[in-house]
């Protein structure tokens, strides 16, 4: 034979293996997908009748002569519309639904109408090609089918370059492979014999590449995936930012109501203090203690919104010190005792003498975990009495672990409850306790305290008959030296008469607040104190008394309009033409939330006082910041 063949049979059996992946594998509802079956199933046909043709013109002789003009010419028509194909199927790749459409592609379409009447009537025009005898002849227009075939690859190429932005990388590349592979391939037929067919085969190995490069599903599932994975992150990121965005908004509400609450309760709890000081009659001063303890109860209330917040945030953090246990059941009992008295129930401790006194732990905490725990007891029990027990297990020398035991002859808890009982701002048994006061955050902030500890908490309860909590902390001992047997030895009655810690004649003070009741309050307070007390109720005041007066503390309120406490004391310390650069500044605010403290501290303030203001706290923290030799300790 004259030809070989064996390049162009072997990209039939390709041409056979694309085709049989887009049927199994493909949507072929999908437009740009059957465009590509058309434009490769074109490729196999001008390949099979590139072989036919071949063989009709190498045994012409053994064929009638209309055979080759037959395979010839469709040979021909089939080349032609492949290349027109490229074009089409790149159009749908633009727009799936109806194929992105322009002028030219109907000129286009023209122009191969028009050759492919050419290439049929080439029998008796004898344009394309013809037969002298036996002899294949080229036409006049014999070479038109290779100008077209460029001519459209360069037009494919144009429309690539023009819609660049609408296609994917991956799009983009894979045409572009496709185009240049079948110029070269054009090319390379040419520096071959003429006998070698094996532009086809080129062109087969170009549709794989582009099947796999361009359309293939696993590819296309990966691309959306990764789409999907990445729309994905992006709306984790906005999620992040939304609750980062919530948690700031959460941040300043709880500060905002922090400060608006707790500066009517400090004038509430502070005008209160000051008539329990000055009143003689009885009457007054136990409607005075029912205030405190009212006002003391809504503050607990808002401690508690402000401590589930820092355990939300992941800020709730515990103070160790040295403390004395006798003390802290002291303080628990006279407290809380006569809240009991006042609800007609009885109400106990009883402690193991032998348990070590002097102890290193978070007090304050402790302290709030056995209000919390009484406090959870005498709202839910209506007759009977309420127990607190006070044992320890030595761990070693150095560690035990104390034991409270909260026992109660209150309503109780059904099982079903029990698994929700330490649940934020869940309320057990609503139908019956519903007419009970309280957050539902007490038992959660208990629970998270005692784990922070390193404890664990047990509850056991019977529904109708009562209940026990029962508290495990690790303590380490700081001294040996035993309670005794001390419990019940304070009197639950509140002991009316004060007594101020020290006195101070010669110490002078500057007090800083927008409210007029906040300054009355904190003179009142240090009345007995002897303390020498001036006032200012603005930044600007501030600013001019420090500059003229030399004092030995100044306390300095947060929020006050037209220059805060912050810009305040940026403005004392950056002014070095007074006597106060180095007198310790104090930071009075109702703001209580988490994280403040620091931030005040690394503001520029020697220490932080937060209001309601304990009378207590405010004469200790006096008496550690004047200097020693103004302090007559009493």
């Amino acid at each position: 034979m004259r030809f070989d063949v064996h390049y162009a049979i072997a990209g039939l059996v390709i041409y056979i293996l694309v085709l049989f992946s887009l049927c199994v594998q493909y949507d072929n509802k999908q437009n740009s997908v059957i465009k590509l079956r058309q434009l490769i199933e074109c490729l196999f046909m001008a390949d099979l009748f590139d072989i036919i043709s071949a063989y009709t013109i190498a045994y012409v002789d053994r064929f009638p002569i209309w055979t080759n003009y037959v395979t010839n010419t469709a040979f021909f028509l089939f080349e032609t519309s492949c290349m027109a194909l490229l074009p089409r199927y790149i159009r749908y790749l633009l727009d799936p639904e109806n194929g992105k459409k322009c002028l030219f592609d109907n000129i286009n379409l023209g122009v191969v109408i028009v050759y492919g009447i050419t290439c049929v009537t080439t029998f008796c025009t004898k344009l394309v090609f013809y037969f002298d005898g036996t002899a294949f002849r080229k036409g006049p227009l014999y070479n038109v089918a290779y100008i077209l075939g460029i001519y459209f690859m360069l037009y494919s190429f144009v429309r690539l370059m023009q819609y660049k932005s609408s296609f994917s990388k991956r799009q983009f590349y894979t045409i572009v492979g496709f185009i240049l592979m079948t110029v070269l391939g054009s090319i390379f037929q040419f520096m071959v014999p003429g006998s070698v067919f094996v532009l086809y085969f080129i062109f087969s190995i170009a549709s794989y590449i582009t099947l796999f490069g361009l359309e293939t599903p696993d590819y296309i599932k990966l691309e959306k995936a990764m789409l999907e994975l990445k729309r994905s992150e992006r709306q984790l990121q906005d999620a992040v930012k939304k609750a980062e965005a919530a948690d700031e908004a959460k941040s300043v509400f709880l500060a905002n109501m922090s400060h608006e609450i707790r500066t009517p309760i400090n004038a509430v709890l502070g005008m209160n203090e000051l008539i329990s000081r000055e009143a003689t009659d009885e009457n007054i001063r136990n409607y005075s203690d029912d205030i405190a303890d009212a006002g003391q109860s809504l503050l607990s209330l808002i401690n508690d919104i402000l401590d589930f917040s820092k355990i939300e945030a992941g800020q709730m953090e515990l103070s160790n010190t040295d403390y004395e246990l006798s003390t802290l059941i002291r303080e628990v009992n006279n407290i809380i005792k006569h809240r009991f008295e006042e609800k007609g129930l009885a109400f106990e401790i009883k402690n193991n003498p032998e348990i070590p006194n002097g102890l290193y732990g978070d007090d304050v905490r402790i302290r709030q975990i056995l209000f919390n725990l009484l406090s959870n007891a005498l709202k839910y029990t209506d007759k009977g009495m309420v127990t607190l027990d006070v044992d320890y297990n030595k761990i070693d020398e150095e560690n035990i672990e104390l034991v409270f035991t909260v026992s109660d002859t209150g309503v109780g808890i059904k099982e079903a409850d029990k698994e929700s009982l330490f649940i934020s701002f869940k309320r057990i048994n609503m139908e019956n306790n519903r007419k009970r006061e309280g957050t539902g955050l007490g038992l959660n902030i208990t629970k998270t305290l005692v784990e922070m500890m390193h404890g664990y908490i047990d509850v056991k309860s019977e529904y109708g008959k009562g209940s026990v909590f029962t508290v495990h902390i690790r303590q380490e001992v700081r001294d040996r030296s035993a309670i005794g047997d001390f419990a019940n030895a304070a009197s639950g009655k509140k002991e009316h008469k004060y007594s101020s810690a020290f006195k101070a004649p010669e110490a002078k003070i500057l007090v800083v607040d927008d409210v007029a009741t906040n300054l009355l309050i904190m003179k009142g307070l240090l009345k007995k104190t002897e303390i020498i007390v001036e006032t200012a109720q603005s930044g600007v005041d501030c600013l001019k008394l420090v500059r003229e007066k030399k004092y030995d503390l100044i306390f300095l309120d947060h929020m006050m309009p037209d220059m805060d406490g912050i810009e305040t004391i940026r403005a004392i310390k950056a002014d070095t033409g007074h006597y106060n650069q180095d007198t310790p500044i104090i930071m009075l605010t109702a703001n209580a939330i988490s994280g403040a403290k620091e931030q005040y501290l690394g503001d520029g303030f020697a220490d932080y006082l937060s209001k309601p203001i304990d009378w207590q706290e405010l004469e200790n923290m006096i008496m550690n910041m004047l200097p020693e030799k103004l302090v007559i300790r009493q």
